[in-house]
């Protein structure tokens, strides 16, 4: 699966029936750029080897994320975290002050969504992320 281009987008947008400039295609298409998803990676204590190795396990081409001025599509950015969470077994890809177990944040969705409103949903997602990781 290729990384979406500049051109790759505005290709999406006209055969979807929807056409824009490219601030208007980046405001309709879920997409990330590479250079933020290289970002991340980094960040969570990844090097270039691990990147390439990751993106084989989300079942992509080694050089998806090469290209800093391509894009991502949503499926490509959900299964390259996908597969850093199974990587660092961290649901915070590293970013945080611990790890947070590859379940935590099911949990905490799960308690949020079971509420009426959406003030209720973020009362209770605070509540439950503070008993799963306490100051």
């Amino acid at each position: 699966m290729p990384v979406a281009t500049d051109n790759s987008r505005e290709h999406i947008l006209a055969i979807s029936g929807m056409s824009g400039t490219k601030s208007n295609s980046q405001k309709l298409l879920p997409l990330l750029s590479v250079r933020d998803m290289r970002e991340l990676l980094l960040a969570g204590g990844h090097d270039e080897k691990s990147i390439r190795s990751l993106s084989s396990l989300a079942g992509l081409p080694q050089n998806t994320l090469t290209n800093s001025k391509g894009y991502l599509s949503l499926d490509m950015v959900w299964r390259l975290i996908s597969a850093n969470i199974a990587v660092l077994g961290d649901s915070l890809s590293g970013l945080g002050n611990q790890k947070l177990g590859v379940t935590a944040t099911e949990i905490v969705i799960g308690r949020a969504m079971h509420e009426a409103n959406f003030g209720d949903a973020i009362i209770a997602f605070a509540d439950a992320v503070n008993s799963i990781v306490p100051d």
